[in-house]
């Protein structure tokens, strides 16, 4: 596995430098076919929808992304941001998904229980972002009442 992989690290960006934004950096878009799949060194990732405007939550050290994607055949529901103001830099191993798909038809049980393990993370990642969107729905409706009051 490790010759068909490469390390990736992403550093935070220069607050200093002018060219650079410091906006989030998209490493997984939401409605596309996962390229890679990213195996969390260091660092954190958001899940974000795809305007990059709600956060449903973080993966950590020792997370993956993109294997939801490939491992239930159908395009991500999230999108996978860096943010490039954390104090931490991000370091991922990515493997490419052409690859990631023959290592796991290599080994047909790793690839079920890593099936199995998608379903679960894709169905916490439903109930993270239906209490994410609840929530911003009733602070919405309490500004509402506040600025008729």
């Amino acid at each position: 596995m490790i010759s068909c992989s490469q390390f990736k690290s992403f550093l935070e960006g220069d607050p200093t430098d002018p060219s650079d934004d410091m906006s989030p950096l998209c490493l997984c878009k939401s409605g596309e076919v996962s390229e890679w799949v990213y195996f969390i060194m260091r660092g954190t990732v958001n899940i974000m929808d795809k305007q990059c405007l709600y956060n449903y939550g973080m993966l950590g050290e020792g997370s993956c992304f993109g294997d939801i994607s490939l491992l239930l055949d159908q395009p991500n529901q999230y999108s996978y941001y860096f943010n490039q103001r954390d104090v931490k830099p991000l370091l991922v191993l990515k493997v490419r998904a052409i690859d990631f798909i023959t290592i796991c038809q290599r080994f047909p049980f790793s690839m079920e229980q890593m099936r199995k393990r998608a379903l679960m993370k894709h169905k916490m990642f439903l109930s993270y972002k239906m209490t994410v969107l609840l929530k911003f729905m009733q602070t919405l409706s309490n500004a509402e009442q506040v600025v008729s009051k």
